[in-house]
């Protein structure tokens, strides 16, 4: 599943890929489970792999073929020519212009770093944040210095007789506030806007993600070896996709995001060398590298059955490690020694992370939206990581309250499946129900209320 997708918000619109029709929609997302995305379709809630399931956007205002040959337009002399093409939107279906039913997306991402600005300007204003420059500013620098110095990315020219054919996407910078209960500083990542990106129809752009039975294996296996003296621990990479190894193999050019525009020439675009957040297939190059990385250097083989799930090969126990893989993150149960060398080819390999985390009794550790713990006695508990806090009641009175129930049976299952197995046959049982009834409703709230009463409530190890 691509960034983008694992980014949308329940009830976003997207396309449905059917076989005999082509993309069919826009239907509602209910739940993502992995890369199993439950629509909320005509006849019912039914799941599909993440491979046939894209986002649909209503358009804000028309627009031209993303395909089509790029002519130049200058921004501010219209009727000059110039040196770079404007970016254009993709074909989108949707109400003209003024719909009420504008993309949701688009304006919650906007409040959020609108959120995120006025609250650097506070810390600045308050002295917590003391970085020299306007807001964002070096934070925009030191991402644009950092990606070019690592050869992800590098400046060209618009040539009309090299770019004309090709469609050059739209960039930005995604701007937010870290740290905010601990030490704020301002971040900044560059992120390509591969909407519509018809060229990623014949590459592959589906990474792999660990099972939930591959992390409850190493959960259950957690506690006799944590007896042994063996490890539980986090690996975290930062800004996973650029650091990936290898290259693209297609073209990807992309204007300046807006806030740059006036620091470099007329006619600047980024010609995208190594994967990049947006970009479809940088998951997968991420995941090979780092994949790759365990095979090679640490000497770890795949499970048969989850490329995602790695044990040690080496016959000496004292070396002994499973890990889980899930994006950019690593759950790792191991020797001290494996831990060590662990430690030392990342640092070899010069990949970036936060330091590694240990579960401990006063140190828990979050994974692929569950929260692990660990009390005094050394037992773990897999619980819900916020999620419960969104589940409310269907209200049986409500005219929406047949999407009501396929939203809160949806939040439902997805805390089934990762802590509370004992609500699964409840929540299957009201997935059957196409049109829900009375009845249906009030089973459902049932199961609903036992699972906000019991937020703590998990999996004992």
């Amino acid at each position: 599943m691509t960034s983008l997708m694992l980014a949308l918000p329940l009830q976003s619109e997207v396309l449905v890929w059917r076989e005999n029709d082509g993309w069919n929609g826009p239907y509602k997302v209910a739940s993502i489970d992995g890369h199993n995305v439950t629509v909320d379709m005509v006849n019912g809630p039914t799941t599909f792999r993440s491979t046939v399931v894209k986002p649909y956007y209503r358009p804000d205002h028309l627009w031209s073929d993303p395909d089509a040959p790029h002519a130049p337009h200058a921004p501010n002399e219209p009727h000059e020519p110039v040196a770079v093409p404007p970016a254009v939107q993709p074909r989108r279906r949707g109400r003209p212009p003024g719909s009420k039913n504008k993309r949701k997306g688009h304006a919650y991402i906007t409040k959020k770093e609108q959120d995120d600005l006025e609250l650097a300007i506070k810390l600045r204003n308050d002295g917590v944040i003391t970085t020299s420059g306007a807001p964002f500013e070096a934070s925009d620098d030191q991402e644009i210095s950092d990606l070019v110095g690592r050869g992800v990315f590098k400046f060209e020219q618009y040539d009309e007789r090299l770019h004309s054919k090709i469609r050059i996407f739209k960039s930005r910078l995604v701007r937010e506030v870290k740290g905010k209960t601990t030490k704020p500083y301002e971040k900044s990542r560059l992120v390509i806007q591969g909407y519509q990106d018809h060229g990623k129809e014949t590459i592959l752009t589906q990474s792999p993600t660990i099972q939930r039975c591959s992390q409850r294996l190493i959960m259950s296996l957690a506690p006799e070896m944590v007896q042994r003296g063996m490890n539980i621990e986090l690996r975290d990479i930062t800004q996973a996709y650029p650091q990936a190894q290898t290259t693209l193999k297609r073209t990807i050019l992309a204007h300046l995001p807006t806030e740059l525009v006036h620091r470099y020439p007329e006619g600047t675009l980024l010609h995208v060398i190594k994967p990049l957040y947006g970009i479809a297939e940088a998951g997968v190059h991420w995941w090979t590298t780092y994949h790759g990385h365990h095979c090679k250097e640490l000497d770890m083989a795949t499970s048969t059955y989850d490329p995602c799930l790695l044990i040690t090969n080496s016959d000496d126990a004292g070396i002994f490690g499973i890990v889980g893989m899930q994006t950019d993150d690593t759950l790792m149960l191991g020797t001290p020694a494996f831990s060590s060398r662990e430690e030392k080819k990342i640092q070899k390999a010069e990949f970036r992370s936060k330091p590694k985390a240990r579960l401990t009794p006063e140190v828990q550790l979050d994974f692929n939206g569950c929260t692990l713990t660990m009390d005094a006695s050394r037992v773990m508990i897999l619980r819900q990581k916020g999620q419960g806090g969104r589940i409310r009641l269907v209200d049986i009175r409500a005219p929406d309250r047949a999407q009501q129930y396929t939203e809160q049976r949806a939040r439902g299952a997805y805390i089934a499946s990762t802590c509370q197995p004992e609500a699964s046959f409840d929540l299957s049982v009201a997935a059957q129900a196409q049109q829900p009834s009375d009845e249906d409703i009030k089973a459902l709230n049932k199961r609903l209320k036992g699972q906000m009463e019991n937020l703590d409530r998990g999996l004992r190890y």
